[in-house]
């Protein structure tokens, strides 16, 4: 058994905090920039999610800024690294 958080717990975990929100309220496929999420906070998401073992690449977060879109990358980068 893992002492590791689940990708998708802790990735809305953090955006939750830095939108200073509820992320369950949050509408998943609302564009989080658009929201007044800032580039510096998805920087340091990132950062986050890699000291936990989740590589969430600042480009991609960028380039579709949707909680959905990152809970697919956590998917996948979960599955790729089992």
């Amino acid at each position: 058994m893992s002492d590791k958080p689940n990708p998708d717990d802790l990735l809305r975990k953090l955006v939750g905090e830095a939108m200073g929100a509820d992320a369950e309220s949050l509408d998943s496929d609302a564009n989080l920039m658009a929201l007044g999420l800032d580039s510096v906070r998805v920087m340091k998401i990132s950062g986050l999610l890699k000291r936990e073992g989740i590589r969430l690449r600042f480009a991609e977060m960028m380039s579709e800024p949707t909680l959905a879109a990152w809970l697919r990358l956590t998917d996948t980068t979960a599955s790729d690294a089992s």
